[in-house]
């Protein structure tokens, strides 16, 4: 069996998300005459992007205990409790993905 060069794979994924990116901001940029005037960040975004900070702060000091902390901190928000595990899983999946690149990029196999 031949050897996979996942080097391609991960150039494709960063080559997607870099294409997502790039066309949100242009349906951001070209849906409306001034965007800056018309774009807004809810207070509730803000603080789930800073529940999700802190509990990776709390991850990575640690090396454990991010579901505990991140569903204490959406709890906390007023997020309801049925969203907690998609909201921890959706952050594992992504998470698992770029630990996979980093390993194979590195050559631990």
């Amino acid at each position: 069996m031949e050897k996979t060069n996942f080097k391609y794979v991960a150039g494709i994924i960063l080559l997607l998300k870099f294409s997502l990116i790039g066309y949100l901001l242009y349906k951001i940029f070209h849906t409306s005459p001034n965007p800056l005037l018309t774009f807004s960040i809810d207070r509730e975004f803000v603080l789930l992007v800073l529940a999700g900070f802190t509990a990776q702060i709390i991850d990575g000091a640690l090396g454990m205990a991010y579901g505990v902390s991140c569903s204490t901190l959406l709890l906390t928000i007023g997020v309801a409790s049925n969203c907690l595990s998609k909201c921890t899983y959706s952050r594992s999946i992504y998470n698992r993905c770029f630990w996979l690149i980093t390993y194979i990029y590195e050559k631990h196999r």
